[in-house]
């Protein structure tokens, strides 16, 4: 069972910057915010960097009896000489907290779309959202 911590939850942002850093900044990230009726909220989010990208579904607060899904994350990289294109797909099991995905360019190709619907559940309650980022 995944637990995150603030140290951890520190942590995992510590190298999402890292990684912004040396693979180039996605400008126009997209991160939005599902709530529950009580207030409890769930952060969602979709990232593209020039030769990565990745997806993630997490609880503003662990351990609290929220599950985070990825349903499907959609990924394209387009070869910079011939323009072919490649694609991947990607999900992850409900889990609690945090659920992610990630993705890496294959060798002479850069990012150039990520598209995900996220899920979330809370004593009943359900969440969908989706969120996109292009390079």
């Amino acid at each position: 069972m995944l637990r995150l911590t603030k140290t951890k939850m520190v942590a995992m942002l510590l190298i999402a910057t890292t990684l912004v850093m040396f693979n180039g900044v996605s400008a126009f990230a997209e991160q939005k915010t599902l709530t529950f009726p009580d207030g409890k909220r769930v952060y969602i989010s979709s990232n593209a960097y020039q030769y990565t990208a990745d997806a993630s579904t997490y609880a503003a607060q662990p351990n609290l009896g929220i599950y985070c899904q990825i349903i499907s994350s959609q990924y394209s990289a387009k070869n910079k000489v011939t323009g072919v294109m490649h694609y991947e797909t990607k999900s992850t099991a409900l889990l609690p907290d945090y659920a992610g995905v990630s993705f890496a360019a294959p060798s002479n190709y850069e990012t150039s779309t990520i598209g995900t619907t996220h899920y979330a559940y809370y004593i009943g309650y359900e969440r969908y959202g989706s969120t996109t980022d292009s390079y």
